[in-house]
């Protein structure tokens, strides 16, 4: 921001043409457009906030994207299936820190409703608690396609006060989309293929394991014992 211009624009000396030389791009557009250039030229603190998907996927040949690629490919054919991959890794990011998440159950495949899995998330400990419903959307989705709008819509569409959305995808998050959860304030939280990968190196170094396959057959396992057709209320008496 040069301060010229606003000198030169106190001076009685200087035309309005003259003035507007050294005055930001976004202000001549605007003398340019008019009122109609606004939406365009209006500052938007959501930009600050979002990720590229280049930030969003895990470095090319490194151990983080052979684990997505070799995630994808395990449920390849059977993607409902990685509904139970995406419910642990849900439990994983929203139990770090202060709160303390309880798993639920998968959502059986007829009349989801566009929810895949319930957990409930703590907020405080004993009398002092807040419970907060988690509706979770898994999506097993190609890596280099972005998730667009249409699909985190009906997710965000069954949140109710006293719940959150997770949507987790093996791919990333648009800019539009990101922009919408920002602006709009959904209460969604958003978890892409680099956070999926991450997840799972610390599970199988925990495990104290470096196969993959491995890894994913045992936890593909207990996917039909986590299946149940509950309202989501029930986890609140869990």
């Amino acid at each position: 921001f040069d301060w010229e211009w606003v000198s030169s624009r106190r001076s009685k000396n200087k035309t309005p043409a003259e003035s507007e030389e050294k005055a930001p791009s976004s202000w001549k557009q605007w003398v340019k457009g008019g009122s109609n250039n606004l939406a365009a030229l209006r500052r938007k603190v959501a930009r600050h906030h979002i990720s590229t998907s280049e930030e969003q996927c895990p470095v090319l040949n490194s151990r983080e994207d052979e684990i997505l690629n070799a995630v994808y490919n395990f449920y390849s054919g059977r993607k409902h299936r990685f509904e139970g991959l995406a419910a642990r890794i849900t439990s994983r990011v929203l139990g770090k820190g202060s709160a303390n998440y309880v798993e639920g159950w998968i959502t059986s495949r007829a009349g989801d409703g566009g929810v895949d899995f319930v957990g409930r998330l703590d907020v405080g400990d004993g009398f002092s608690t807040a419970k907060l419903i988690v509706l979770g959307q898994a999506k097993c989705e190609k890596l280099t396609t972005p998730t667009g709008g249409n699909h985190i819509a009906r997710t965000v569409a069954r949140l109710r006060r006293g719940y959150i959305g997770a949507y987790v995808t093996t791919s990333f998050f648009s800019r539009p989309v990101q922009e919408e959860v920002i602006q709009d304030r959904f209460p969604l939280v958003l978890i892409n293929g680099k956070r999926i990968a991450a997840e799972i190196h610390s599970m199988m170094v925990e495990g104290g394991t470096s196969d993959i396959d491995s890894f994913l057959t045992d936890l593909d396992m207990h996917y039909d014992g986590l299946l149940e057709n509950r309202d989501p209320e029930e986890i609140l008496n869990q």
